[in-house]
């Protein structure tokens, strides 16, 4: 089929356009003619028939000049007559001849020759009048020869004038009646022909209609049966539609639409094992989340209960213990507030996975409620259980958990019960127990596991009954560092704490100067920056950010700077900026502020940071800050001030740099291990061929830090 290149609406406007234009014209081209020939034979006809008038008007007034010629050749001077009225008569009778000459149409041979015999008789029969009245003149009346010359007008020239113009007259009538003929002859013509185009405009509709009909009809009733044939012959039958209207364009969609089916139809069925077994898979998944907690992963409460219920019967049965472990995280809501749900969510998260590594795989892990977990430990005593939850809360208080470059670590509080053989407690009545030992675990201030008894006094602990955290051990180690009398180049948050904690104890006379410009602050709450106005009063100075920089620290004016980073290396270079590639870091950091002048121009620098292994690299990512650079002097040869890091202040001990400037491992606090230092550093760490141990953490201590100087826990529960 040939393709055509308009769309439909286009070709019918254009097919039924061109027949009403063909109609119109044909039709306009009828009436014009028509038109012509009525008016051309109106004209004739009206031309011919003045003519005929005409000719009777001569010879009316031909016969009434003969009727006066004869009255005054009768009696020329009776009066009755006179010439000048003959004058007048002839002048009349030329010009109606003038104007039967002017109508008579010089292409008609007949109506020119009827004429110029009018003309000619007109002519002879006026000679003659005025012969007769010259010679009625000379005779006074009618003489013989005024008699003679009349009878030659009225027997000779009279007759053969009127003749002429009889004949003349019969010309013009018949030629009105051959016109009027004529006419009537057009008129049928054109009435025949305007029945001959209406049959020929009614046929030329239907074959168009007719073409229309074949033209879009046929093909839209092709698309109708193929869309009415059964899925599976439609699916396989091509529309045979070639046009590049709506038509084909429907066809070709629908033929497009039929491979992709077909095509479909055929991925699908490559994918239904698959499918299958996804499904398979889904649906174990899908069991796995109607027993578990969607967010931590562990058991919810209600598949809890049904496992600790079996468990709990068969100890019972046995006669095996049982016990029953809830515990908190402390101050979980400060985390939420201070970081947002989603860090404490993911709290939530990795300390399930931290509980998973240390119990067993016959225990059960389930969420209580909030950021409270229940474990059901079959044959398991208290002395076991509070093993495996001492277990539990020394990694978590020793995890660190990041928020946007800031660490913080947390701890828990916990109460164990023991199902006992002599009694007939239910899982309940257990569970209960173990609620009101957490409740006294907190009333007790926290970070504790106690154990419930018939007093429900306190029966086991996890620590000593003085208990602290890594942010507090490396507090009070680092504010032991500062000696009375020193310059202390302070930042807020824990360094603040450890410098005002040192005031307050063993360094009464010490110096602390802020960033801002403050110089000698005596602080009567924790700062919140460096800039907080509770600095200014009661301080000796507050100068400009210049002349602290430039005249007291570069000046070597400065004893100590504290310095804060989130990498530090193998010889105590500080990073600040990126963790990863400086190009396209993972993580960007705040940077130096003025830890790269504190770094180069104070006498000694200390850090506290918790001891991790991503904290420390054998070499950093990013040097921020400079502490001995490469070691073997480097720092000193490059004319910088002091040693760099003196001393690094973990949670796990204390580093110091050797000889050539690489930290080795100096002290531990109680209850830490090299081994421990070692596998949390990220370089072969040396280790001094003394390692002492440091002081415990003192009550007072604890209660200036917690009382006094941050009692809100704003910089405390922190962490590092």
């Amino acid at each position: 089929m040939k393709r055509t290149s308009s769309s439909i609406a286009r070709q019918i406007i254009l097919t039924y356009t061109g027949l009403a234009v063909i109609i119109v014209l044909v039709s306009l081209g009828t009436i014009l003619a028509a038109n012509y020939v009525r008016r051309t034979i109106l004209v004739e006809a009206r031309q011919r028939q003045e003519s005929a008038l005409l000719s009777a008007r001569i010879r009316s007034e031909a016969l009434l000049l003969t009727n006066v010629t004869q009255q005054y050749a009768a009696s020329p001077s009776s009066g009755g007559v006179n010439r000048q009225e003959l004058d007048e008569q002839v002048a009349l009778l030329e010009s109606l001849l003038q104007q039967a000459v002017q109508n008579v149409n010089p292409d008609d041979v007949d109506e020119s020759i009827a004429l110029g015999r009018v003309r000619e008789h007109l002519v002879a029969f006026k000679v003659q009048s005025r012969r007769v009245l010259n010679t009625a003149d000379l005779e006074n009346g009618l003489g013989e020869e005024t008699t003679r010359q009349m009878d030659v007008l009225l027997d000779h020239y009279q007759p053969a004038l009127v003749e002429s113009l009889k004949a003349f007259e019969q010309l013009e009538t018949d030629a009105v009646e051959r016109f009027a003929d004529q006419a009537e002859y057009y008129a049928i013509q054109i009435g025949v022909f305007l029945v001959i185009l209406s049959v020929a405009s009614m046929a030329l509709v239907v074959f168009m209609s007719l073409w229309l009909v074949k033209r879009f009809m046929i093909p839209l009733t092709m698309l109708t049966e193929n869309v009415k044939l059964a899925p599976e012959i439609s699916m396989k039958t091509p529309i045979a539609i070639a046009t590049d209207d709506e038509m084909g364009a429907l066809a070709r969609a629908l033929n497009r639409m039929k491979t992709e089916i077909n095509e479909s139809r055929s991925r699908l069925e490559q994918y239904a094992t698959t499918l299958e077994a996804q499904v398979e898979e889904r649906t174990r998944e899908l069991k796995q989340l109607a027993i578990t907690d969607p967010l931590t992963g562990a058991y919810n409460r209600g598949h809890f209960f049904a496992l600790a219920e079996q468990s709990f019967a068969e100890a019972r049965r046995l006669n095996h213990p049982f016990s029953i472990v809830i515990f908190d995280a402390d101050h979980f809501k400060d985390i939420n507030d201070r970081y947002g749900h989603a860090v404490g969510d993911r709290v939530l998260t990795q300390t399930v996975q931290i509980m998973k590594s240390h119990i067993r795989q016959t225990d059960i892990l389930g969420r209580y409620g909030g950021e409270e977990f229940v474990v059901a430990l079959p044959n398991a005593d208290i002395e076991a259980s509070l093993q495996i939850m001492k277990r539990i809360a020394s990694t978590l208080r020793n995890t660190q958990f990041e928020s946007d470059g800031e660490y913080f670590g947390i701890t828990v509080s916990g109460g164990i019960a023991e199902c006992h053989e002599t009694t007939k407690e239910t899982l309940e009545e257990v569970l209960l127990k173990a609620d009101k030992a957490l409740y006294s675990a907190k009333e007790m201030g926290r970070d504790l596991v106690i154990a419930y008894n018939s007093a429900h006094t306190q029966q086991g602990d996890v620590m000593s009954k003085l208990e602290y955290s890594s942010a507090e051990l490396m507090i009070v180690n680092a504010a032991r560092l500062l000696r009375d009398g020193d310059v202390v180049f302070v930042g807020v948050g824990q360094p603040n704490l450890a410098c005002n904690l040192a005031k307050r104890t063993h360094a009464p006379n010490l110096v602390m100067i802020y960033e801002a410009g403050v110089i000698g602050a005596e602080p009567e709450r924790l700062p919140l920056s460096i800039g907080d106005p509770t600095l200014v009063s009661g301080s000796l100075s507050v100068v400009s950010m210049y002349d602290i920089f430039a005249n007291y620290l570069q000046r070597g004016n400065v004893d100590v700077g504290f310095m804060g980073g989130a990498q530090i290396d193998k010889y105590g270079n500080i990073n600040a900026t990126v963790i990863g590639a400086y190009g396209k870091p993972k993580v960007r950091l705040p940077g130096s502020g003025g830890s790269q002048e504190i770094a180069a121009w104070a006498n000694r620098c200390y850090i506290m940071t918790p001891h991790q292994k991503r904290r420390f690299p054998e070499r950093c990512d990013f040097r921020t800050s400079v502490g001995g650079l490469d070691g073997g002097g480097e720092r000193q040869r490059i004319g910088l001030r002091g040693r760099g890091m003196e001393a690094v202040v973990p949670d796990i001990g204390i580093l110091e740099p050797d000889e050539n400037g690489e930290l080795m491992l100096t002290a531990l606090h109680p209850g830490k291990s090299v081994d421990e230092a070692k596998a949390n550093t990220g370089w072969d760490l040396k280790i001094a061929s003394r390692v002492r141990t440091t002081d415990p953490v003192t009550e007072n201590e604890l209660g200036i830090l917690r009382e006094e100087l941050d009692p809100t826990g704003i910089y405390l529960k922190g962490g590092a």
